[in-house]
Order: C-alpha cells, then structure tokens, then sequence
C-alpha cells in the first residue's frame, strides 16, 4: 500500500493534511477489519460468537484450525475499552456500509454492530470472570470460559495484567453506558489491583511464579486505564464528577510512584524492574528498559497533564504539577528516539541502558535462536506520545521521534494479507517479519486504533490553530 511518510521533522499544513487523510483512510480500515473478521468466524462456525478473541496470523492474514482457537481476554478487555471511547466520541459511522469478507458480504450498520459487539464483550467477560475465581484469565476455553492448561495464571488472590485490561474496559463502557452498577463494581476492582500493586501483591501472566519484585508495568497501566476513562468521559459530554475524581486521585498516585521510582526525570531513561526496596534490578550487565512501555507511559503522562488543565481543573488535587510531568514526558520520548532504535529504524522491545550505546538487547527466541523483537506496538505509542508532547510544549526536536515511529508503522509492518493492517512483530535488525506474539496471539485493537485516535484529534488541533 502507498502510505504517506515523513521525509523531515517538519509538521507544514500539506504534511497535516496528508496525514490525517491517511489516518481516516485506516480507521475506517481498522474499524472495518474486526467486523469483517468477526462475521468471517461466524460463518465459519455458525451459533459460536467469535472474531476479536478469535486468533488470526498477522503474517499469513489466517485462522489457526479451530481446535486451537482460544479466547485472548486481553484482547477482549482492550477492545470494549477502545470500541466504547469510539462510541462515545461519535467517530464509528452511524450509516449503512457493505463489508465484503472472504465467505460473503453483509450491508450494515457499523455503530449498531460495535454497541452489539460490545455488549458481547461485556457479557463474556463478566462470565469469565464469574467462573474463574473473581478474576479474569489470561486465556481460556472458547466454550467453557475457563483458563486454559498450559497457560500459566497467578493465584486468585494476585490481581494480573489481565484484570487491568478488563477492568480498564469495563470501565469505559460503564461510562460510555452510564451504567451505574458497573461504574460501581470496575472502580471497586480498579481499587483492589491498586491496592495489590501498592502492597506487592500483583502477579504477571508471563512469570507468575517469579520472586517478588516491583513493576513498572501495571504502574503504567493503571495510569493509562484513568487517561482512556477520563477521555470518554469528556467524549460523552457528562460531568461524572464523583469518578471523574477518583480517576484523577488514582491517576496522580501513580504518577507519584512512577516518577520517584522507576524513571530520571531529567534524563528520561525509564526502567522495567525495582527490588522490594525500589532499587533499580541490576545485574553488573544489564538495566532493562522497554522502550515500547517508556513511550506509552510518556504519552499517559502527557494526556494526564493535559487533562488537568483542559476539563478537569476543578477534580485535579493541589500537589499536581502538570507542568513537571510534561517536562518528564517530554524527556523520555527524547531520550527512546536516541536509544530505542535499531539501524533498521524499529524500535527494540528491550534495550540495555549500561550500554551508553548500541542499545538493543536480546529478548526472545526463536528455534533456539536468540532474536532481539520489535512489535508493532510501541511505535504507534511513540507516535501518539511524540505528537501530543509536540503540541503541548511546541519542541520542534519530538518530531523527529514522531517521524521514526510514522514511517516506521506505515513503512515497515503493513500487511496486505490483513487488509493493510500491521504484523505484530519483526525482526528489530532487518524488519523482516519475526512469528513471535508479543503478549497475546490475537490481534488486538487497542495500541494502534487509540493512537491513531489521538494523533487525529492533535492533528485537527494543530491545522485550526
């Protein structure tokens, strides 16, 4: 597909234009992706409601054979919460279209399929989580709901991954619904995965027998859940105050810890693992950073920071300094753009920062052989992070961040055998297409559809001003 790239740091009004065509050209892509698989696997398997949870190579554009489909909840919690902010902001078409897939074709109404879809989400995932212990799983079986062997899951009284995502999901859609009881029930969860992080409690899906340590990770995470629900709360044009409060309380909370314990302000280096005494986990060789969640977490602290001065003024706690945070943000999108990116112009999933160069670390195998990754998500967070600091603090040098991570996306992982959608991963050093999941093996809606959401609404900002 000829996608339009960057050439230079430089964002003049053809370049705006450009862009946003692009970006309205693939979100009618993307929203039209998930339908069409969706009723794809209706067809295939009549009376068995399937698609996003559904697995699909991003490489070879195919179903896996049906006896090795599972449900990915990750996926499934992601996806309510993207499609809900979309709902509520009026960006899914309220009109008829034809979606054309492989078994057929169907006229719809694509606003009318999302609120069905999501009410689907909705439902199964409140059923998983009845049937598994209070908790939502990893993964688990089509028809049972319940974790599937194989896949480890920490103990029900470990809060994971999992319940941030699907709690996270419930949220908007609570929201978005003005559902009350559950609005009630995700902030009362939201509360307990707080908790469990502030008292070392949480568990990771990837290693839930692993001594105990402090993470980044679900820090990140729960801030970002508080940024997506307090943008589909301005999206439905609704004060919510009493939660519109506690996203922010708990939002600023985590910005705290973040920034005291897992990051340099000034520097903008920002790390994965403290020991139970917050020291950064060193081993002589290595200080691991993932560049992808660096990124993401320098956009959830710039759309903090902006929220807490553009519609929330009035919940935001005295001891906020947005301004700080911005500055901080700011640094760690300088910093990534430097040491996150192969010569093949990726960025690394992980990288080493006792290096001082050459950053790139090893971080998966393949066969047996060790590759160093770079999935597709972590240049679409880079390029929401790097546009939005750009626009709040009008340094020209983001850009250049925002050029590596535009034509990386659109340059690099674009798939025809997926509709122009993007493969999740490659090889970080010859951008040839890597067969390795990064997390969940379905493909997931959520980083590059909330980026390009938000890289929209900047850009139309930026064309008006």
């Amino acid at each position: 597909m000829n996608n339009f790239l960057l050439q230079s740091p430089e964002l003049d009004s053809g370049s705006i234009d450009s862009l946003l065509h692009l970006f309205m050209r693939y979100r009618k892509i993307h929203q039209e992706f998930f339908l069409r698989r969706k009723y794809e696997w209706e067809t295939m398997y009549p009376g068995e409601p399937g698609g996003i949870c559904a697995e699909l190579d991003s490489i070879s554009g195919e179903w896996l054979p049906k006896a090795k489909e599972r449900n990915w909840t990750w996926g499934d919690g992601r996806a309510i919460g993207l499609w809900s902010y979309r709902l509520a902001a009026g960006t899914i078409p309220d009109e008829e279209v034809e979606i054309k897939f492989r078994n057929g074709a169907k006229s719809v109404n694509p606003r009318r399929e999302y609120e069905s879809y999501c009410e689907l989400l909705r439902e199964k995932l409140l059923e998983r989580r009845r049937v598994n212990n209070g908790r939502f799983p990893f993964v688990c079986e089509r028809k049972s709901m319940l974790s599937s062997p194989g896949y480890p899951e920490p103990a029900p009284e470990n809060p994971s991954f999992s319940d941030l995502f699907c709690v996270g999901g419930l949220l908007n859609y609570a929201i978005y619904k003005n559902d009350s009881g559950l609005l009630e029930d995700s902030e009362s969860w939201l509360d307990e995965i707080t908790a469990s992080i502030n008292t070392d409690n949480f568990a990771s899906e990837q290693n839930p027998d692993a001594e105990k340590q402090k993470l980044h990770g679900p820090e990140m995470i729960v801030l970002g859940v508080c940024v997506d629900a307090l943008r589909t709360i301005q999206a439905t044009g609704k004060p919510f105050g009493k939660t519109a409060k506690f996203l922010l309380d708990t939002g600023l909370s985590r910005i705290n810890r973040i920034m005291k314990n897992f990051m340099e302000p000034d520097t903008g280096r920002m790390w994965e693992v403290n020991d139970l005494e917050n020291n950064p986990v060193r081993d002589g060789k290595t200080w691991i950073c993932d560049p992808g969640h660096a990124i993401e977490d320098a956009g959830f602290l710039a759309e903090f920071a902006s929220l807490t001065q553009n519609g929330f003024a009035k919940h935001v706690p005295p001891e906020a300094n947005p301004n700080a945070i911005i500055a901080a943000a700011a640094n760690v999108v300088r910093f990534m753009t430097g040491a996150g990116y192969s010569q093949a112009g990726l960025m690394y999933k992980r990288i080493n920062l006792l290096t001082g160069s050459d950053y790139g670390m090893f971080d998966a195998e393949l066969d047996g052989v060790p590759v160093k990754s770079a999935p597709k998500w972590n240049v679409r967070e880079h390029a929401a992070a790097a546009l939005k600091l750009y626009e709040l603090t009008g340094d020209k040098k983001l850009l250049e961040g925002y050029r590596l991570a535009q034509n990386a996306a659109y340059g690099k992982y674009v798939n025809p055998k997926l509709d122009g959608m993007m493969m999740q991963n490659l090889y970080a050093d010859t951008g040839k297409p890597l067969p390795l999941n990064p997390a969940t093996a379905n493909i997931d809606p959520m980083h590059d559809g909330r980026a390009r959401d938000r890289e929209i609404e900047i850009l139309k900002r930026l064309r008006s001003a």
